[in-house]
């Protein structure tokens, strides 16, 4: 349903499977102030029966579930990866309702997304090919086109995390209505840039692109 689709968008963006000695636990991860989205991926694991707690560590929330077969289907049946290195979208979001990949980006660029209303310009990054690469599909599936950029990162510390560096694939665009609607799906703010754009094309060419 579409609760589960956004549950798997959070995991993809900040989720990770470990085994622990007696059988595997998932783990998605929070700024301690991303309330909203810590309390909405506990809701939607109460409503499915499972039990889960709730740790932070410095200015992160970890919010765990010890169930290997919730972290297995999740991680290798669905094959969303047990890390960020080697994370993929789920095969089956690709044919699923327009609803459905919505929901699974809802919950992706929640977390990974950064929305700049100034400049109208929205980008999410990863350190997966394949899930750059697959998020790229998803998105032109559902009429964005966006920019894919490979750039090495250096090492960096973010509120008292240190960051790896290494490869990093971002997916941006600068198109005003296609900011406006993924941050009408992420729930933020809509920007009031308008500029015209060259891919624009691409719309009038093919509506289904």
């Amino acid at each position: 349903n579409a609760d589960f689709c956004r549950l798997l968008g959070y995991y993809v963006a900040e989720g990770s499977v470990s085994n622990y000695g007696k059988g595997y636990s998932t783990r998605f991860s929070f700024n301690k102030n991303e309330t909203v989205y810590i309390e909405d991926v506990c809701r939607i694991l109460q409503s499915m029966g499972i039990n889960y707690y709730i740790t932070t560590q410095n200015n992160v929330t970890h919010v765990g579930v010890k169930s290997t077969p919730l972290s297995l289907f999740v991680a290798d049946t669905l094959g969303c990866g047990r890390n960020s290195k080697i994370k993929c979208l789920p095969e089956f979001i690709y044919f699923a309702p327009r609803k459905m990949k919505e929901e699974f980006m809802c919950g992706y660029f929640r977390v990974d997304g950064s929305f700049t209303p100034e400049i109208g310009m929205v980008q999410a990054g990863t350190c997966s090919r394949l899930l750059a690469a697959g998020l790229d599909i998803l998105l032109l599936s559902i009429g964005f086109v966006m920019t894919l950029i490979e750039e090495i990162h250096s090492p960096s510390v973010i509120e008292g995390r240190t960051i790896k560096g290494g490869m990093m694939y971002s997916l941006v665009s600068k198109k005003e209505t296609q900011y406006n609607n993924l941050a009408s799906v992420a729930g933020y703010a809509e920007s009031q840039i308008t500029r015209s754009h060259s891919k624009n094309r691409w719309h009038i060419m093919n509506d289904n692109l």
